[in-house]
């Protein structure tokens, strides 16, 4: 499945990224979307969830082969079933990071795992080795809903305590403080 499925844009090389969609909830189908936005970018090759409508829905907007629609992550670990595309794309529930990261990277998937990681600090620490142990880039995407400051924000509105919210601007920095000091 996987090729080299190099593209040129505005002059600028790059090659067309191959992934799997490993839980296929809202967060899974917004990766997915992706593919849709960016097909020179981006291919969706295969999808894993239990659940029969998701996987129907989104086998049709993808147009996937029947082949590689699987409704257990733990199917594309088979020693039977070749590794299918360049990276795994994560969105499973909390508590299944840890395991499919593990495995899918011990496949040779390059990883993007939804956060947390992992719901125990050194099952964190072996995502990372296993990553590293077999030359796979990991990616941690870090939504904020679990952020005590996002959840206090969120109660107040739906309490309508702070009235109808028209927009919201986040910035975090991340870095050193003194970088983001202004003299």
């Amino acid at each position: 499945m996987m090729g080299d499925n190099t593209n040129s844009t505005n002059g600028n090389e790059f090659r067309q990224i191959t992934g799997i969609i490993v839980g296929c909830g809202i967060r899974g189908q917004k990766y997915a979307e992706y593919a849709r936005h960016f097909p020179e970018r981006f291919r969706l090759i295969a999808i894993a969830d239990p659940r029969l409508i998701v996987r129907q829905k989104l086998q049709k907007i993808y147009l996937l082969d029947e082949k590689f629609i699987f409704d257990d992550w733990r199917q594309l670990t088979n020693s039977n079933v070749e590794r299918l595309a360049d990276c795994a794309l994560i969105a499973l529930p909390d508590r299944e990071h840890y395991e499919a990261a593990i495995q899918l990277a011990k496949k040779g998937y390059h990883i993007l795992l939804e956060k947390p990681m992992a719901t125990k600090l050194e099952h964190c620490k072996e995502i990372v080795q296993v990553c590293r142990d077999n030359n796979v880039l990991l990616a941690v995407c870090h939504v904020l809903r679990y952020l005590p400051v996002v959840k206090k924000i969120k109660e107040l509105l739906d309490k309508n305590i702070i009235g109808k919210l028209i927009s919201i601007q986040h910035i975090e920095p991340v870095g050193k403080k003194e970088n983001f000091l202004i003299n």
